[in-house]
């Protein structure tokens, strides 16, 4: 039924148009829904059969669809061609061709060419202008969501946030033009124009320009232009003003601080944590953590620690640096452990050295040493070698060495790995062992077999039962070893009981490829050749035989059995026999030629 009221008619000529439906005047349109409200001109003037909506401003609603409810419109042609339900609309043309439900848009313009988006809150001018299809979206500030059309459950929050936004979801921009032209899902951007040019996903990029130029995925940027250039990296960490700065398509980096991994370009798998920690690097694999360590470095899988640690490292690879300035001037040396403030600083091309200390190998230039202590080999020039204590090795320039020491000037323990030659106390060892000084066996406690002590005026041998002096008395071990007994050795004999006074005594064979006698009492018989040296006639020498049954001045077999033979003695008398024989045969030619002699004179 009809309700037509004049007054109010006259009263919404003057308001530009006003109508409700249980009193509204005939321009406002008619229809049975209930509990609509509608104010300026043509605004709700489709109005019929829904309910609970209100209008305000020019042709706001004006050509909504018939029954609808709940819907909230305000500004000048806000919800227009509203065909949806549960919306509020604020602002000129906000809204102007929605289809959607549940959609919040604040500002001129803003969800303007809405279409079946649903549940979208857009608040700002032109916010969520372009949106179409997009659903659960949240834009606020001025153009925020701007060509969102198909994105979804994205939140924008700033001027120009999103605003180049038109198919990716589930982003969090906030700031001025952050995310503007991205295309990319499940972002989050935080700072004026972070990630303004973002296409990938799942990035989290805080702060000015952070990720700016970003196409890669999985990426966390914090910091004013953090990864400002980074395109195709992806799953890169960068926290800091400037981090990561000049990443284009390195992966899996983490830069800390101050323009940190400012200029890696296409390297992987970087932690750089300081102040401008690889600042130029472009290797890859690398950790440095320390104020402005390895800066420069392009080689791979090197770890620095410290202020400066490997600070010129450029084709240096797999080494370890750690401490204050630790091979700061190596360029290309390799497979080195520095560790120590200024340890290795000067090695530029050294490969396979370790140095631990303050100052260990801090000038060292060579291969495969291993320095062990502070200024151990400071100003060494030598390869292989290995010094360990406090300026041991101090300026050596040969190879292979061995330097023990305290200090610089006195070495306690040298070796010399080429020669195998070990000197204690003495740096010109002349054997495989040489030692500078007395050898002090110690006080041995334990009685153990075998054991040596010096008890300050002799040494004592250990053996099984008692100690006993080398000087004096016996070393005893069982079976076939040997005996020691002031100085006398048996092998296999007991000679505690020595009737015959040996000082080395064998119950067996003894195998020698040379035995020398060493005997100054021996009369060798080169006096047989003597002019007047009386030969016994061979008569006499017959006689001796047949009376003894030996040569004269030969020892009998009796003589033998009871006494042995000695060797030096015996040589010596065979010798003279032999020579005399000699003699004999010289004379018998002498008789032979002179018989034939003169036997021819006979036959002439």
């Amino acid at each position: 039924m009809k309700k037509l009221i004049l007054t109010i008619t006259i009263i919404s000529a003057s308001l530009g148009g006003w109508a409700q439906n249980h009193s509204g005047p005939i321009t406002a349109g008619t229809g049975s829904g209930t509990n609509n409200t509608s104010i300026g001109a043509l605004s709700g003037s489709t109005l019929a059969t829904g309910d609970n909506n209100s209008y305000f401003g020019f042709k706001a609603g004006f050509s909504s669809a018939l029954g609808l409810n709940n819907n909230s419109f305000f500004g000048k042609h806000a919800g227009l061609a509203n065909e949806a339900s549960n919306n509020s609309f604020f602002g000129t043309n906000a809204g102007t061709r929605n289809k959607g439900d549940n959609n919040c848009f604040f500002g001129k313009e803003s969800g303007n060419k809405n279409s079946t988006g649903t549940g979208n809150a857009f608040f700002g001018f032109e916010s969520g202008k372009a949106n179409t299809l997009g659903n659960s979206n949240a834009f606020f500030g001025s153009q925020a969501g701007n060509a969102n059309t198909l994105g979804s459950n994205n939140s924008f929050f700033g001027p120009f946030a999103g605003s180049g936004n038109t198919n990716g979801g589930e982003n969090s921009f906030f700031g001025l033009s952050t995310g503007q032209f991205n295309s990319g899902n499940e972002n989050s951007f935080f700072g004026v124009q972070a990630g303004m040019l973002n296409s990938g996903s799942s990035n989290a990029l805080f702060g000015k320009n952070a990720g700016l130029n970003n196409t890669g995925d999985n990426n966390s940027f914090f910091g004013t232009s953090s990864g400002q250039v980074n395109t195709s990296g992806y799953g890169n960490s960068f926290f800091g003003y400037r981090t990561g700065y000049g990443n284009t398509s390195g992966n899996s980096n983490s830069f800390f601080g101050f323009e940190a991994g400012f200029g890696n370009l296409t390297a992987a798998g970087n932690a750089f944590f300081g102040h401008k920690t690889g600042y130029i690097a472009t290797g890859s694999y690398n950790s440095f953590f320390g104020r402005e360590a390895g800066v420069r470095t392009t080689g791979n899988f090197n770890c620095f620690f410290g202020m400066q640690a490997g600070f010129n490292n450029i084709g240096g690879e797999e080494n370890v640096f750690l401490g204050y300035l630790a091979g700061t001037e190596n360029t290309s040396g390799s497979s080195n452990a520095f560790i120590g403030s200024r340890a290795g600083k000067e090695n530029t091309t050294g490969v396979g050295n370790a140095f631990f200390g303050y100052k260990a190998g801090e000038n060292a230039t060579a291969d495969n040493n291993t320095f062990l202590g502070r200024e151990a080999g400071y100003n060494a020039t030598g390869s292989g070698n290995v010094f360990v204590g406090y300026q041991a090795g101090y300026s050596e320039t040969g190879d292979d060495k061995l330097h023990i020491a305290n200090n610089q000037n006195s070495t306690l323990i040298y070796g010399d790995f080429a020669t195998g030659e070990v000197g204690i106390n003495t740096t010109n060892p002349t054997e495989a062992l040489t030692i500078n000084g007395a050898l002090a066996l110690g006080n041995t406690v334990k009685n153990t077999p075998g054991a040596i002590r010096w008890t300050g005026t002799t040494f004592e041998g250990y053996d099984g039962t008692a100690w006993n002096s080398f000087g004096s008395s016996a070393w005893t071990v069982s079976g076939d070893t040997a005996y020691k007994m002031s100085g006398v050795v048996g092998v296999g004999v007991d000679l505690r009981n020595n009737p015959n006074d040996y000082r080395f005594a064998v119950n067996g064979r003894i195998g020698a490829t040379e035995i020398i006698v060493e005997d100054s009492s021996l009369t060798w018989a080169d006096y047989v050749f003597d002019d007047n040296y009386e030969l016994r006639p061979l008569k006499e020498v017959q006689s001796f035989i047949d009376n003894n049954h030996h040569l004269p001045e030969v020892p009998s077999a009796k003589e033998i059995a009871e006494n042995g033979v000695n060797l030096g003695k015996m040589d010596a008398v065979l010798l003279k026999k032999i020579e005399e024989l000699t003699l004999y045969m010289i004379r018998q030619e002498e008789k032979i030629a002179a018989l034939e002699a003169k036997l021819e004179i006979q036959q002439e």
